[in-house]
């Protein structure tokens, strides 16, 4: 019993040592971190400069930036683990549960961020009727073009910003604090003039410099100088509506 004992004590130092062998292999790796490195007594490395980043943000988001590099460890761990063992099968569950979860983050991310540039555009227009931000809307550009509202009862031309949303469409004018720029998009704030819901009622119809959008009983009409400016309006628009 007493030799079984010595056996199994120095085949589990050998295992322990092969494992730290294995971890300070994957210690030296460039794309892990300095903390990695340092905990199994590794030389930092000096080649990329470092930034202590002691900001609320930069903390909040320190704990999201750990996950692809605990991807980036694990992957390493699997190619120094045989197949067949358990530790093999646990890291394969732990791999899949922080993918998984990396998933979770960049999809919750896009929702945020697509909610924030609704609430700025929100925040520029002045006179909206109701709220633009709402958690199934999405922001997908600004243009700027000749506007006829209720065509083709009204032939009157006027400028506007086209805000284009994946389900909306809102025209505003700029006040005088607001700046067209060279791209038709603005900055500074812009006047409420009119709003159409979008969605897979909504029709087109393209001509040569102008192209009108339908719903139920409202028709707007955009023209522009060129047949490229009303194929990329049209394009940007009907790409807005089968995103919805």
């Amino acid at each position: 019993a007493q030799r079984r004992a010595t056996l199994l004590v120095s085949e589990q130092g050998v295992g322990t040592s092969r494992q730290l062998q294995q971890s300070r292999t994957i210690a030296e790796s460039k794309e892990l971190s300095a903390k990695v490195r340092s905990f199994f007594g590794m030389q930092p490395d000096t080649s990329q400069p470092t930034q202590l980043d002691s900001t609320l943000q930069g903390l909040l988001i320190a704990p999201v930036q750990r996950i692809p590099r605990y991807i980036l460890l694990i992957k390493e761990l699997q190619k120094w683990t045989d197949d067949e063992t358990s530790d093999h099968a646990g890291l394969e569950r732990a791999l899949k549960a922080l993918l998984s979860q990396a998933d979770h983050i960049n999809t919750s991310k896009k929702a945020s961020d697509d909610l924030y540039a609704v609430l700025q555009i929100q925040n520029r227009i002045v006179g909206l009727p109701c709220p633009l931000v709402m958690p199934s809307r999405s922001f997908i550009q600004e243009l700027s073009s000749l506007v006829v509202i209720g065509w083709p009862h009204n032939t009157d031309k006027e400028s506007h910003q086209v805000f284009v949303f994946n389900n909306l469409l809102v025209l505003a004018q700029l006040t005088s604090t607001g700046e067209r720029n060279a791209d038709g998009s603005s900055r500074g704030k812009c006047e409420y003039m009119a709003m159409m819901e979008t969605g897979p009622w909504t029709t087109f119809s393209q001509s040569k410099l102008f192209v009108t959008v339908h719903m139920e009983e409202v028709t707007w009409a955009f023209f522009y100088d060129t047949e490229e400016e009303v194929g990329t309006f049209t394009r940007v628009v009907k790409s807005a509506v089968a995103a919805a």
